[in-house]
Parts: structure tokens; C-alpha cells; sequence
């Protein structure tokens, strides 16, 4: 299992490189808005976690809410970020994808954490990964979308 976990990020994090894109600091000005966006999204996702999964009774609802929340919400946060640098510089990319990118990307970091606790690394770097990751992982997927 932690092979696998390995692997599949070391896969997520490659798949961006091999894509014909614009250039290198455009892209890297995209990520980083993406990376605000995401930001700004996990920001509204983790009020809306606070706010409404302490009210919900039954233990799915409780993680119905954190995924939905942080995958709505992150992920549409980095799309909206990565659209934005797109719009900014000039870039035609494709749209859809950037979503589909940021929603899967937002999907990915809901379950970092569990993730990483779960191939043994240390309580506090489970955290900081957890945390520094939220927004990066949306950035990235929809920057690969929106390049592809």
C-alpha cells in the first residue's frame, strides 16, 4: 500500500511535464494563481466544514461534507485562478479540462492526510503535507487541464 501511494503521486505530480504547454514562467504564473485560487477555495471549504459538519448527526454526512466541500470548492477555486491567468496572458486553453482538472485535484487533496497517516509519516509533517498540499494539488490538475 505504501508503494502504491507512493507511485500514484509521483504520477500526479509527472503527468504535468510531458504535455506540450505555453511557456515555462506562463505556466508557473498560472500555477500560482491556480495555487490563490485553491487557496481561496479551501479558505471557503474549511469555513463551510466548520459551519455545517458539526450540525450533521451521522458519521457519512460528517464526510460527505469534508469531500464534498473540499473538492467543490478547491477545485473550483484553482480552476477559477487558472482561467484568470489564461484570460490575463492570453492563453487559449481548454476549459473543461481545467475544471475536471481542479475537481480531480481537489478530490486528491481530501485524502492526503488519511493518506499519509496511513503509510506511517509522522503526525506533525501529516499536517504541514496535508495543509501545504490542499491548494497545490487543485492548482495543479487544473493547470494540466487547461494545457492539455
Amino acid at each position: 500500500m505504501k508503494l502504491f501511494s507512493i507511485v500514484l503521486f509521483a504520477v500526479l505530480f509527472m503527468g504535468c511535464t510531458v504535455m506540450a504547454a505555453p511557456s515555462t514562467g506562463q505556466q508557473l504564473g498560472q500555477f500560482g494563481l491556480g495555487t490563490l485560487g485553491g487557496l481561496a477555495g479551501a479558505v471557503v471549504a474549511v469555513t463551510a466544514i466548520s459551519e455545517y459538519a458539526p450540525q450533521m448527526e451521522s458519521s457519512f454526512g460528517k464526510t460527505a461534507v469534508v469531500i464534498g466541500s473540499l473538492t467543490v470548492f478547491d477545485g473550483l477555486g484553482a480552476a477559477a485562478g487558472i482561467l484568470a491567468a489564461g484570460k490575463i496572458w492570453g492563453i487559449d486553453g481548454n476549459i473543461r479540462n481545467s475544471f475536471v482538472g481542479g475537481l480531480l485535484g481537489g478530490l486528491v487533496s481530501a485524502f492526503v492526510e488519511p493518506v499519509l497517516y496511513l503509510i506511517g509519516i509522522p503526525e506533525g509533517w501529516t499536517e504541514f503535507f496535508g495543509m501545504a498540499l490542499l491548494p497545490i494539488l487543485p492548482a495543479l490538475g487544473a493547470t494540466c487541464g487547461f494545457n492539455l
